[in-house]
């Protein structure tokens, strides 16, 4: 199922417009830097927020979504999605003309400030690895190493020519990571040392590789010159680098970020559909191609079904074995314009960032929902007018961690700020599911056009 270029330069517009604007709160409480009236109706179950083009929104907050506290200090858009270990959140910033970009480490219960990372000099919307006490972390042409303790750099590694905006993976004492350069890294975890490298996928690794029983699992964006049709799914010797197999069958680029679970790969393509993969050989399962634009979330699969977001403005609950569609959630209130991040699975509620359509062109407005995972219905919403969601949400202990533009400049262009939110989940578990046990919980792609 090939789209035509239009529908894909759309969606990738879509994707950059959402990267420069703003995102907040409906749950409660208006967001800062935003025009907008809010009224709370005598219950105090729901909340109507009205924007500056007078587009009105109603949401109920009574079972999570409220505002624990805000860390605002990033320079640009906080697009990376948090990683939170030991009571600590880490987490990226795009920086901005003026200020560059930063690798922040904040205190998971308060929001203070603990250290920052200034040595990047490009943004950084990869999502931070943390293992054995270091947190690892890629901008521009770079792959860094930085104690989580102090923020004082380890190494770095120089070798990619092109950009990282892979979110980075490790396991097993080795850093896994691609670039822009068609190009996926082995990186000793300890040294910086290159170990090996795989040149064999077309266009860009934005996809972040997932590592299971010894194979790396890894998506290209095909090259622009063959329309991304040339996409595909990789299997890789996470000890050697040599291809095990590779999936062609993706008509358009693979920038979701596979998941493992019961011996079978999930990942999503710009071409409409979520595939099912034999680990072993590489042999199609299933696919789902009820979607009707390009499927960049990456999906989780929890208690035997999947959960992924599409550009079509769906979040979308697949039997793992089969394929066939459990539920599809929309939104309910407005109808969505994307779901860009990735969703994760707590205590029977998928929570999950989506982009919502408003009478302004490329204008959205951003919504964090909680849905109930048996069901699809709403339980919870967090939003701001003229916004998207596409940092992927962490929840630890009942909190939901999430990152996102901050206010906008009155003339318009870049957010002058980001922001890292941290909200009650409504319910008192961690995340689960294959992203969490593979390690891989935040990651994201980021849409090549190489």
């Amino acid at each position: 199922m090939t789209r035509d270029l239009t529908e894909r330069v759309s969606r990738r517009h879509v994707l950059r417009t959402a990267a420069g604007l703003g995102f907040g709160t409906i749950a409660g409480c208006v967001g800062m830097g935003t025009e907008s009236s809010g009224s709370t109706d005598t219950n105090g179950d729901d909340t109507t927020v009205t924007d500056e083009k007078g587009n009105a929104t109603t949401v109920s907050d009574e079972n999570g979504g409220s505002v624990e506290w805000e860390f605002t200090e990033p320079a640009g858009n906080v697009w990376s999605s948090p990683t939170v270990v030991d009571g600590t959140v880490y987490v990226g910033s795009m920086g901005t003309s003026v200020e560059s970009a930063a690798l922040y480490a904040v205190d998971a219960a308060t929001g203070e400030r603990s250290w920052t990372f200034t040595e990047p000099s490009e943004s950084i919307s990869s999502s931070p690895a943390v293992a054995n006490g270091t947190v690892y972390v890629g901008s521009g042409p770079t792959l860094y190493a930085v104690d989580a303790e102090t923020g004082d750099q380890e190494w770095a590694f120089t070798e990619p020519p092109r950009t990282i905006d892979a979110s980075p993976t490790v396991r097993d004492g080795t850093v896994y990571v691609g670039t822009w350069g068609s190009t996926l890294y082995a990186v000793d975890a300890t040294t910086g040392d290159q170990e090996w490298t795989f040149t064999g996928p077309n266009g860009a690794v934005n996809s972040s590789a997932t590592v299971a029983a010894g194979t790396v699992y890894v998506g290209s964006s095909g090259s622009r010159f063959e329309d991304h049709e040339d996409a595909a799914l990789y299997a890789v010797d996470a000890a050697t680098g040599d291809q095990e197999w590779v999936f062609t069958e993706p008509s358009d680029s693979v920038d979701s970020s596979p998941t493992v679970a019961a011996g079978t790969v999930y990942v999503g393509s710009d071409d409409g559909t979520v595939y099912a993969v034999d680990t072993e050989t590489g042999d199609q399962e299933w696919a789902f191609t009820e979607p009707s634009a390009g499927v960049y979330s990456s999906p989780t699969v929890a208690s035997g079904t999947v959960y992924v977001g599409s550009y079509d403005g769906t979040l979308y609950a697949l039997e793992a074995a089969t394929g066939e569609r459990e539920w599809a959630f929309t939104g309910g209130y407005r109808e969505l314009s994307s779901v860009p991040s990735s969703p994760t699975v707590v205590d029977g509620l998928v929570i999950v960032g989506t982009a919502a359509k408003t009478d302004a062109e490329y204008t959205y407005l951003g919504v964090l929902y909680g849905v109930n995972a048996a069901t699809g219905e709403r339980e919870w919403a967090f939003a701001k007018p003229a916004a998207a969601v596409s940092s992927s949400p962490t929840v630890v202990d009942g909190i939901v961690y999430v990152g996102g533009p901050g206010p906008t400049p009155a003339s318009g262009g870049a957010p002058i700020a980001g922001v890292v939110y941290a909200l009650d989940a409504g319910v008192d578990g961690s995340s689960d599911g294959s992203r969490v046990r593979l390690g891989t919980l935040g990651h994201h792609g980021v849409a090549a056009e190489t």
